[in-house]
């Protein structure tokens, strides 16, 4: 309000000397004009109708001029006291107004630099002022605002030192190797056992490419490609990858000596956005050896065991053909017994043998043409007792465009018989039973669907893994080991298959299988 008050009575005082100026100018016009008529009047009675004396004009003239320089004399002295005017309330104006919001600017421009001490400085007894003590009061609260602030940062920042001391103790004394990388794969971090792992120092793989010391090579020692190995995978996905319990991969150390490795690969996400990854790995050597050991003396045990299993099953036949005489009607059916009992301990040592040879990587395959269509349907002829007895309705349709192809019949027949068997086990009476082919681009596809039990969704991610059955069918089917699956995709790998399934529990489970028309795919 004050500045508002100094506004008006500068501008009543600028405006009260125009209106005198120009009251002024007027009253010397209206002061001409009269002393014109009288003049004129004047002439009008001393001169004669006709003529008009010199001397009374040049008086009029004379006086006229005089007249008019006065007027004129008074309005350069109007003018001239209109600007001495104006300049002083221009002056006014600068002192009260444009210095104190200098002196704020000037301020502003301090503390912007860090000076949070600067006070602004004016004593003008009105708003400015005002605004002044204002801005101060507000500099000093920036001030122990900022100091609080400041001294949190160097409190958080000496936990974020301790915890980052500890994470770092933590990692160097975990046995595993540990590599962290930036999204762009350059290293940040590698822990004291990645470096006795793999040969390298800290100082020379720091800010390198992971792909650039590390190389990665599966068991047939093929270098995998960029965007196959975990870390590509994990920043891509920004998902855990792990390596898999059926394939084994191995890292190369500085030497050029490959050894076996479990990877364990995690995205490191930041509000919500990936920003680097960490490689947990270990060497596992020694458990593979275990494992051979092992499975070498499984496929040893399996076959010292068919040959004491052959000969109970070929006495079994001879006993229940009467060789050795004529049975009563309870022996034959103890010997039936003993028969499906022997049958189901030769398929689990046949199995066994399966796992141990692809586990030592001798199963063998023989690619040659074979016909899928006349495969299944032989299969499904071997199955024939146990569907009709369960009085199930089986449907094919089988694609004319697929005749023979390019693969190992033997592991055709393999794949038919669990994925048929599985469907025909774990599925109650009356249910339905469909198995299809389907030419896709260079491969068939093979699809097995069945209204069974189904597959629970916890259990979905094992169901490849060895000796394992679904939790929802140990109580409705006891004939099954749990190795069929695993073995089937081992094979179908060692052909170039794939196979994989959608399942819901209750409702059933649909098996897809594709094999290359033209033999395995090699990739480079």
């Amino acid at each position: 309000m004050k500045i508002k008050a100094k506004l008006l009575f500068s501008n009543l005082i600028v405006g009260l000397i125009a209106i005198s100026i120009t009251v002024f100018f007027i009253y010397q016009l209206l002061v001409i004009k009269t002393l014109v008529e009288e003049e004129t009047a004047s002439v009008v009675q001393n001169s004669q109708l006709s003529t008009v004396s010199a001397r009374t004009v040049e008086n009029l003239s004379i006086n006229l001029s005089n007249s008019v320089q006065l007027v004129i004399l008074v309005f350069i002295l109007g003018i001239l006291a209109f600007i001495v005017a104006s300049f002083l309330f221009v002056w006014n104006f600068s002192n009260r107004f444009v210095k104190p919001l200098k002196e704020l600017k000037m301020a502003t421009q301090e503390i912007i630099g860090g000076n949070l001490d600067r006070k602004v400085n004016v004593k003008s007894k009105d708003e400015f002022e005002d605004l002044a003590d204002s801005f101060n009061v507000m500099t000093g609260e920036l001030k122990v605002n900022l100091e609080e602030v400041e001294q949190k940062v160097k409190d958080r920042t000496s936990e974020l030192e301790e915890e980052k001391a500890e994470t770092n103790a933590l990692l160097t004394a975990i046995g595993e190797g540990v590599i962290a990388t930036d999204i762009n794969t350059n290293v940040i971090f590698i822990n004291p056992s990645a470096e006795e792992i793999l040969g390298w120092k800290s100082e020379e793989v720091m800010g390198k490419k992971i792909y650039d010391f590390l190389k990665m090579t599966d068991e047939k020692g093929d270098f995998m490609p960029e965007n196959e190995r975990p870390f590509y995978l994990a920043l891509k996905i920004g998902q855990k990858v792990e390596s898999s319990v059926q394939k084994t991969y191995y890292y190369t150390r500085r030497s050029g000596v490959k050894f076996p490795v479990s990877i364990s690969v995690t995205p490191v996400k930041m509000n919500g956005k990936i920003i680097g990854a960490i490689d947990i790995f270990r060497d596992i050597i020694h458990e593979k050896e275990t494992d051979r050991a092992k499975t070498e003396f499984v496929s040893l045990a399996s076959h010292q065991l068919r040959t004491p299993l052959s000969s109970i099953n070929w006495f079994t036949e001879m006993l229940l053909a009467g060789d050795a005489g004529k049975l009563t009607k309870s022996q034959k059916e103890y010997l039936g017994e003993i028969q499906e009992s022997n049958r189901r301990m030769v398929e689990l040592i046949s199995s066994f043998l399966n796992v141990s040879r692809i586990d030592l990587g001798t199963f063998p395959s023989v690619l040659e043409p074979c016909d899928v269509k006349e495969i299944s349907k032989s299969v499904l002829l071997e199955l024939s007792s146990v569907i009709k007895e369960k009085k199930m309705k089986v449907e094919e349709e089988y694609d004319k465009k697929v005749e023979k192809i390019n693969t190992d019949s033997k592991i055709i027949r393999i794949v038919f018989q669990n994925l048929l068997s599985n469907a025909i086990k774990y599925s109650p009476e009356n249910c339905k039973i469909s198995v299809s082919t389907e030419k896709q681009d260079d491969d068939v596809l093979i699809t097995v669907k069945d209204t069974g039990y189904g597959i629970p969704k916890k259990d979905q991610s094992k169901i490849f893994g060895k000796l394992f059955r679904a939790e929802n069918i140990k109580g409705k089917e006891t004939d099954g080991n749990g190795l069929g699956l695993y073995i089937v995709k081992s094979i179908l790998e060692q052909i170039g298959g794939k196979i994989w399934f959608i399942s819901e529990e209750n409702k059933g489970t649909a098996f897809y299988v594709t094999i290359p028309i033209l033999g395995k795919k090699h990739t480079a």
